[in-house]
């Protein structure tokens, strides 16, 4: 169902590794990580300017492709496109791996003191991001919802953190994200105080590898060594 992300892990172009419902999931390669970190970017203008009158400032973009560029060999990202090379949906999952999370940065949360006071043993941490959605294109032409779309980019991408029982997942959730996944099953804690955070309230949030394989195990029936 997955592979295991390995040390010097840097792929060139796209993988197909899905087809769901006319739509192609791709493990995105470098020659066009810029191309997905834009398209997150543009989704995330779009709708926030219109839900939360966010006017993101002109370096954003570019520092957003910046840190996907930074955190690439540590990292998988994954796109939904159509037949138009299109992005229908992204996600990515990150090893800790020495780098700053932006939880740590924009969220004045330690990781390392974070984790020693967990009553819970930790292995590896991740980092859950990126998670963007053409909406628009969802419902005009392939009558699929977003949360459909969400929920299969979860399945791929948080297979790689719950190969081992104690890895933590960390991440910056939106608070309409963090409602979609508890609808979808995935139940993230929060572990700080909401702020706003590339244009929109947001929790920063934790997943025990545990609570990933429970939900796996329902979902599509997956038995884990």
């Amino acid at each position: 169902m997955y592979k295991k992300l390995e040390e010097g892990n840097f792929t060139i172009n796209d993988e197909l590794i899905d087809v769901y419902k006319n739509m192609y999931l791709y493990k995105v390669g470098y020659n066009n990580l810029e191309k997905l970190s834009n398209f997150v970017y543009e989704k995330y203008a779009f709708h926030y300017q219109k839900k939360y009158n966010w006017e993101p400032d002109v370096t954003v973009k570019q520092e957003m492709f910046e840190s996907d560029k930074d955190q690439f060999k540590d990292s998988v990202y994954f796109a939904f496109k159509n037949l138009d090379d299109q992005f229908l949906g992204t996600i990515k999952v990150s090893k800790r791996v020495g780098q700053q999370f932006s939880i740590e940065k924009d969220f004045d949360i330690n990781v390392d003191d974070f984790v020693n006071q967990q009553n819970f043993p930790v292995n590896s941490i991740w980092h859950l991001g990126r998670l963007a959605i053409a909406s628009d294109l969802l419902k005009t032409t392939y009558e699929v919802s977003s949360k459909e779309v969400i929920k299969n980019l979860l399945i791929h991408s948080l297979s790689y953190i719950a190969e081992h029982p104690d890895n933590l997942m960390l991440a910056e959730s939106d608070v309409l994200i963090h409602k979609i996944f508890d609808d979808i099953g995935v139940h993230m804690e929060i572990i700080g105080e909401k702020k706003d955070f590339l244009g929109s309230p947001t929790y920063p949030v934790m997943l025990r590898s545990k609570a990933i394989r429970k939900w796996l195990s329902e979902e599509i029936n997956y038995e884990f060594q």
